[in-house]
């Protein structure tokens, strides 16, 4: 059964990828991001890596809601995925932080949080700052809904170097495309359809494995999954919310994937 967690805040569909509870996500993502990075910079100390933040948004975290609050500060912000990706990028060195948004204004947002980054006014630039010298990317995806996603360029860093993908599937907004019977919604449903489906994105890619967390209901509007897609899968993968394991060939639980790989 997916998970569904309460909401206490207002309905707002034209934002519905970014709520009061979009914390959650954020720390999922956090935690993978930096549980890949740093299990590639174990054996791979002198590679540059490059961190690209395909929908970047404004970085501008959202209050945290938890009963644990410092008693000399009034609120705790959650860290969205640009800090997220700059603060890996200080922590391992030798990085670069790439940062993409369409939006005029989000954008101003992100030069004045993120000075030292590379911001981009389309993630379909971002293969082309690939350099000789960078020798693996993670890429995290966050975006509204499956059109935004930037699905070619991450296929496009994916064919010039070793990489890594982090990506939030809007769950409820491809099931109701697909559940739609109007012909209004045909090209649609044969656009995006099948991106609710993992070994989807882990064939596309080209990836040796896809963990796969459960259905998470973020706010009423907003019912998302996240998925890790790489070759090596850190221990972050092994650990909530991840359930499931996707190889080629393969779909196991957690449990049974640990269970197969001490067997080995």
């Amino acid at each position: 059964m997916p998970t569904v967690l309460p909401f206490t805040g207002r309905r707002r569909r034209e934002r519905a990828g970014k709520s009061d509870r979009s914390w959650i996500k954020h720390d999922y993502v956090d935690r993978a991001a930096v549980s890949q990075v740093n299990a590639y910079r174990v054996n791979r100390p002198d590679h540059k890596v490059l961190l690209i933040d395909g929908n970047a948004g404004d970085g501008l975290g959202v209050v945290i809601d938890t009963e644990q609050q410092d008693l000399f500060v009034h609120e705790i912000m959650s860290r969205p995925t640009p800090a997220i990706l700059t603060a890996v990028a200080d922590q391992v060195g030798n990085a670069e932080v790439v940062l993409c948004e369409k939006d005029l204004v989000k954008r101003s947002s992100l030069y004045q949080k993120f000075p030292t980054a590379q911001i981009l006014g389309n993630h379909k630039e971002a293969p082309s700052v690939i350099r000789p010298d960078h020798k693996y990317a993670l890429w995290v995806s966050d975006p509204i809904g499956p059109a935004s996603a930037g699905f070619e360029p991450m296929r496009q860093v994916a064919h010039k170097l070793a990489a890594d993908f982090i990506v939030i599937l809007n769950h409820g907004s491809i099931n109701r495309i697909n559940k739609t019977s109007s012909v209004i919604w045909e090209r649609s449903r044969e656009l995006y359809g099948e991106r609710i489906d993992p070994e989807w994105w882990r064939q596309q890619l080209n990836k040796r494995y896809l963990a796969l967390s459960h259905v998470v209901g973020q706010s009423p509007n907003f019912r998302f999954r996240i998925m890790v897609i790489a070759d090596y899968l850190a221990d972050a993968c092994f650990r909530h919310p991840f359930t499931e394991i996707y190889s080629v060939g393969k779909v196991r639980t957690v449990q049974q994937f640990l269970e197969e790989e001490r067997g080995k």
